[in-house]
């Protein structure tokens, strides 16, 4: 896949955020041929059909033949499903590496993931803990900013960034020098990600100036 030349930035809502996160998790695995993906997503379209035709938001696990046949009807196309397109048997299926567009969203939903588990003030040694530091995919980790950050915690990020944007550029430097191509790749890589975060934080902190928040 051709890298991408431009650099984005998207304001979401926190719902949004949470919906790209969940959407960057699950689609991964259906690239992947990951049955349980295919099977959730069975299990929640039949569940919402059950509440319809119930109303509110109860669930009669009877209707339509009842919950336990859905869930057999499910698993059962889904190892048809998995045999046929993927060739792999009920309890196989891919990982990472596999395709590399599953892994780039992938990389979206652990940076994401993480920032979730920062905002809740989370402690506890969870898979949310990882706070990604290198990509699995062919491009770099996106960088996600809340934009109701104080302006303390802003200028201390601020800081940061030129401190290793700083220690950065002596790196490529060294590299260059040395002729590495690995670690000329490395620096290149991770200078893109911190000039992203500067380039989100400097676009907070011009909006708090033009709002009169600073």
């Amino acid at each position: 896949m051709k890298k991408s030349k431009h650099i984005y930035t998207l304001e979401l809502t926190e719902r949004q955020a949470k919906l790209l996160s969940w959407a960057c998790d699950q689609f991964p695995r259906l690239i992947q041929g990951q049955d349980m993906a295919y099977r959730e997503l069975f299990e929640q379209a039949w569940e919402k059909r059950c509440r319809e035709a119930v109303g509110g938001h109860g669930m009669d696990k009877q209707w339509d033949g009842g919950w336990s046949t859905m869930r057999e009807h499910a698993e059962r196309l889904c190892r048809v499903i998995k045999k046929r397109f993927w060739g792999m048997a009920a309890n196989a299926h891919y990982g990472i590496h596999y395709d590399d567009s599953a892994d780039i969203l992938w990389d979206i939903h652990r940076v994401l993931r993480h920032q979730f588990y920062v905002d809740r003030g989370d402690t506890s040694s969870t898979v949310d803990a990882e706070n990604p530091t290198s990509s699995i995919g062919d491009e770099p980790l996106a960088v996600v900013r809340r934009m109701d950050v104080s302006t303390n915690d802003l200028a201390t990020e601020v800081e940061y960034l030129y401190t290793e944007i700083s220690k950065c550029v002596a790196a490529f430097v060294k590299a260059k020098a040395e002729k590495k191509e690995a670690a000329i790749a490395r620096a290149q890589c991770l200078m893109e990600k911190l000039l992203v975060a500067l380039q989100q934080d400097l676009s907070v902190i011009y909006n708090k100036l033009k709002n009169n928040e600073v």
